[in-house]
Formats: structure tokens, C-alpha cells, sequence
């Protein structure tokens, strides 16, 4: 049984219940029709004994017989008898002795005959100057059992044609339920054959389980697909990322063994390739960071924070790097605004966020940098930082690809920008460990704001 297709087994078992319960049917007919054949035989003659006893009469001394008095009808025998059994007038049937069954007033009685059963009613009847007399029917019940017999032959020819429309039936529904689960089957044997993973099995609408779970399925390899997709677009872009540096690295350690005269050209070679060795180290960090909070097994150093003295330390900082370009950073920071979380991630964040304002803002141009309180809602109460420039800003079509890694709104700037590409996906991985959320607001030639939202510590 169990190397037969489902639909074969679902036959299998549909057909044998159908036979069990054919099985069952016919033995029912059978009883009860037989018990139905007894009993219509013996009303019949009860009625006709009883409605013939009225036609008996009493004239002149001696029992008369009105012309409605029946002695054979539709198979059925009447005869009178005395007190004392003597046959007064009626039939019997040819070959019946009569010695054999004794009188039993209002009694059904049978006897076996030859191959014949017989049915035998006997009944007293008074009339009045006469007394008591014996009225005896008798019947056979060869014609309800006739009738009986073709309907179990009837049974015996319906029941088995029923089995077999119901198999078929069974079989043809099942084959037809079971088609989706072929075409899922030839779905993913296609995908796994020729790693086609736009392979879809497009059932259509439809709302029983089987269509439910052929759109889990289209849906599941809609984010196989995609993360396929952004796997071998990370793994491209990081050969990428890291082909340059190295590179450098090696034109660099090739020139100082070749053509370094001086201990300074040498220095200078040797000072490229720090600097290249270190932005490695930076994206090799990165991306280990990134494995560990695929895989869940980062591990967050967690302490209270103070978020408004955190964001006004890190502001400070990168006035430095805009000074550069003659950029201010301004921080509105509430003091005592408090979370609980990793001090070095949360720095990291902030530092990515305004860095990123300096890089992306215009010259003589503005950071502005602010932490508040939200209000209370559901009793939960949330920290609200902003990172805002007024600088080139992102095309409303790019703001979701810059969480996505080594993104660059940008392309322009990849040959001479030093960063790795994995500051905003960093960002958002960092923000959500900390149970906050991330969002951006841009307009091209006006400027970009980052809305950070971290649950406060009560």
C-alpha cells in the first residue's frame, strides 16, 4: 500500500467503504424485507378473515352465506368451521391437511409444505341463536415473496454498478484534486533541475488548501528569489569593494620594491598601504558584523545610554570633518533622555548618520542634529533623534535601495569615496537590535532627514 499514488490509496479506501456499506444496505433489505413480506402476507389475511366474518349468517336454524362471503381471493383461503372443527363450507388449498394445525383463536400461524410456507389465521366468530363458530384462513406467500425476490435481485445488479460509479468517481475527483500538487511537484523539480528560480506555479485564484499552499509556495520562492538575488549582488559587490584597495595595495608594494630610492618614497608607499589595509579591516569588519546579525548570533554589550549627551559628543566630533567644507553641525539634544543598549553601536549609528549628512551636504551648508521625547503612547514612551542636511538629497525612487549594501545614491563618487558602501544597512540593523525604527524624508536639491525612533528607559 505504501508504494501506491495517494489517489490510488483515496480510491482504494472510498471503494471498499462503498462495497462495506453496499455490503451493509443489502443485508438490510434483505432482513427487513423479508420481515415486511411476513407481515403484509398476514394483515392481508387477517383482513380478509375478519371482513368475510361478517357475511356469515344465521337463518331458518342453520348458517347462511351472503353473496359478498370469498372463499379464494388473490391467493387467499376461507373456510367455517364448527365448534368441533367440522368443515361447514369453504376451500382449502389442493394438498393442505388441515389435521396437521391445530385451531388457535386470533393466532397467525405457518406451516412448511413441501417448498411452500403457508400462513394460517384462525378466529372465532358468535352469532346470536347459533353461538360460537371457527373461521380459518390460509395463504402463501409466494407472491410478496416474488416481489421480494426481484427486488433483491434488483439490489444485487444496482449495488455493485453504484461501487463502481462511485470508484470512478472517487478516482476522477482525486486525480483532479491531486493536479495542483503535480504541478507544485513539476515546479520545484524545474527550479531544482535548472536553478531557475523564476519558476512560478501560478494556480490562479482559488480557495481550498491546496491553492492556499500554492501560493505559500509562490510566495516563498518570490523571497528565495530575492534573496538569491541580493546574495549574489553582495557577493559581487564586495569582490568589487575589495578588489580596489587590494589593488592599490599591491601597485603600491610593487613600486617601493622597484623603483623607492629614498626611505621617504618608501614610507609614502608604505603609508598608501596602511591606509588601503585599513579600509579592508573596516569593510572585513563590516561584514562579519552583518554575517553575525543574519545568522542572530551578534551579541549586544547592553548598558543605559544617554542619548542627548551621546548624539552632542559624536556632533562634535564630526565638526572636524565638515569644517572641511565649511559645514556646520548643530545638535539640539535634550539631556537625560535615556535607553538601554550597546554604547558602541549606538555611537556608530549617529556617527554614520552625520558623516553621512557632511559627505552628501553642500559646501557652506547646514547639519542639524536633535533629540526629544515623543508623547506617551500605549504607555510606552520613545526617543526621537533627527539627522537633517540641505544638501543634494535622494530621488524619491532610491530611497529604499540606500538600506540595501555597498548602495550608493551617488555612483559618481565609489572611485574616490573611501566608505564601504554598508553605513545605511548597518544602520538599520543596528537601530532594529535596539528595538527602534528608521526612516527617511528627502527631496532632491533641498536635502535629506533621518527620523530615528529608540524606546526610552523609564
Amino acid at each position: 500500500m505504501k508504494h501506491l499514488s495517494i489517489k490510488l490509496r483515496v480510491t482504494i479506501w472510498f471503494t471498499v467503504l462503498m462495497a462495506v456499506l453496499a455490503v451493509v444496505a443489502f443485508c438490510f433489505i434483505f432482513y427487513v424485507g423479508q420481515n415486511m413480506v411476513k407481515a403484509s402476507s398476514k394483515d392481508k389475511l387477517i383482513d380478509f378473515v375478519d371482513q368475510n366474518c361478517n357475511d356469515v349468517l344465521y337463518k331458518n336454524g342453520a348458517l347462511t352465506f351472503s353473496d359478498g362471503f370469498d372463499y379464494y381471493k388473490d391467493g387467499m383461503y376461507l373456510s367455517v368451521y364448527s365448534l368441533d372443527k367440522k368443515l361447514i363450507r369453504g376451500k382449502t388449498p389442493q394438498g393442505f391437511d388441515n389435521s396437521k394445525v391445530k385451531f388457535n383463536s386470533n393466532e397467525t400461524q405457518t406451516l412448511k409444505s413441501g417448498d411452500k410456507n403457508w400462513f394460517i389465521y384462525d378466529t372465532t366468530y358468535y352469532l346470536d341463536n347459533y353461538g360460537n363458530f371457527w373461521v380459518r384462513g390460509i395463504v402463501n406467500d409466494v407472491n410478496e415473496q416474488s416481489t421480494f425476490n426481484t427486488l433483491i435481485y434488483l439490489a444485487a445488479i444496482v449495488l455493485p454498478i453504484i461501487i463502481l460509479i462511485a470508484a470512478l468517481g472517487g478516482y476522477i475527483i482525486t486525480k483532479r484534486a491531486f493536479k495542483p500538487v503535480r504541478q507544485i511537484a513539476e515546479s520545484a523539480n524545474k527550479i531544482n533541475d535548472g536553478s531557475d528560480l523564476s519558476q512560478r506555479i501560478n494556480l490562479g485564484e482559488g480557495k481550498d488548501e491546496i491553492y492556499r499552499l500554492a501560493k505559500v509556495f509562490d510566495n516563498m520562492f518570490d523571497r528565495l528569489e530575492a534573496s538569491f538575488d541580493n546574495e549574489r549582488r553582495f557577493t559581487n559587490d564586495a569582490s568589487h569593494e575589495l578588489r580596489t584597495p587590494t589593488s592599490v595595495i599591491i601597485s603600491q608594494c610593487e613600486f617601493a620594491l622597484e623603483n623607492a630610492e629614498t626611505m621617504e618614497e618608501a614610507r609614502e608607499a608604505l603609508y598608501i598601504v596602511l591606509e588601503q589595509a585599513e579600509r579592508i579591516s573596516q569593510l572585513i569588519s563590516e561584514l562579519l558584523a552583518i554575517a553575525r546579525a543574519s545568522k542572530g548570533t551578534a551579541q549586544l554589550n547592553l548598558d543605559t545610554v544617554d542619548i542627548g549627551e551621546l548624539a552632542s559628543i559624536v556632533s562634535e566630533q564630526q565638526q572636524e570633518q565638515a569644517d572641511a567644507r565649511g559645514i556646520t553641525v548643530m545638535c539640539s539634544a535634550r539631556p537625560g533622555l535615556v535607553t538601554v543598549g550597546d554604547q558602541s553601536m549606538l555611537m556608530r549609528i549617529f556617527i554614520n548618520l552625520i558623516s553621512n549628512a557632511v559627505k552628501y551636504g553642500k559646501d557652506n551648508g547646514h547639519v542639524w542634529v536633535s533629540v526629544s521625547e515623543s508623547e506617551a503612547q500605549n504607555g510606552e514612551k520613545h526617543i526621537i533623534c533627527s539627522v537633517r542636511d540641505d544638501g543634494i538629497g535622494i530621488a524619491k525612487e532610491n530611497i529604499d535601495k540606500i538600506w540595501e549594501r555597498f548602495y550608493r545614491v551617488d555612483q559618481s563618487r565609489n572611485a574616490a569615496d573611501d566608505s564601504t558602501g554598508l553605513g545605511l544597512s548597518m544602520v538599520k540593523w543596528m537601530t532594529e537590535a535596539h528595538g527602534g525604527t528608521i526612516t527617511v524624508q528627502s527631496e532632491p536639491g533641498k536635502g535629506t532627514e533621518f527620523i530615528l525612533s529608540l524606546p526610552e528607559e523609564m
